[in-house]
């Protein structure tokens, strides 16, 4: 039930944010720059949203195992945009809960506007274990590195992400595929 409530201020945050956008959020900090980037510094980013399930490389016989939700999200960060051009880059700092594990990363992303309302991205995200969720053992992985990629229509958009690390410690464990929404990208 935590979650849940967790899941449903953070979405009411992104929504207010309105992807980083100066007229809607206060909180977004544009550098002054007189080479072709600019630089934004935003405390609200994006908010990922998905189901999420193991898959294991070895044995794709096996299927899907272990359904679950994951929720992420970007507390701070940079963007840089080129003037005039259709790439951006954006480095920042994150927080992401998925199958009963929280761990802080450094997402790192590229995106491609091939139009004014849309954007294609992908990127990835070295991260850290918060604290072991199973007391007393090395369950989880501690260094996780995922990947990710998705399209988006203005704030909001589609995205899977694939957890490039097995998020188990023993061998031949299996994989993370997330799939959902982002809102404020």
């Amino acid at each position: 039930m935590k979650r849940l409530t967790l899941v449903i201020v953070f979405l009411a945050i992104a929504s207010f944010a309105a992807a980083g956008q100066e007229a809607f959020n206060p909180s977004v900090y544009k550098l002054p720059s007189s080479r072709r980037t600019d630089v934004t510094v935003r405390a609200i980013l994006p908010m990922y949203f998905g189901a999420s399930t193991l898959l294991n490389p070895s044995d794709l016989a096996s299927g899907l195992g272990n359904p679950g939700f994951t929720f992420a999200f970007e507390m701070f960060g940079l963007l840089f945009s080129s003037k005039g051009g259709p790439l951006e880059a954006n480095a920042a700092i994150g927080w992401e809960f998925l199958q009963h594990a929280a761990y802080v990363g450094a997402p790192l992303r590229l995106a491609v506007k091939p139009g004014s309302a849309w954007k294609l991205f992908a990127g990835a995200t070295p991260a850290v274990l918060l604290g072991n969720p199973v007391a007393g053992s090395s369950y989880y992985n501690r260094f996780r590195l995922s990947a990710q990629a998705g399209a988006a229509y203005r704030t909001v958009g589609l995205y899977a992400s694939y957890g490039i690390t097995p998020i188990y410690t023993a061998d031949s464990t299996p994989h993370t595929l997330s799939l959902g929404l982002v809102i404020g990208i």
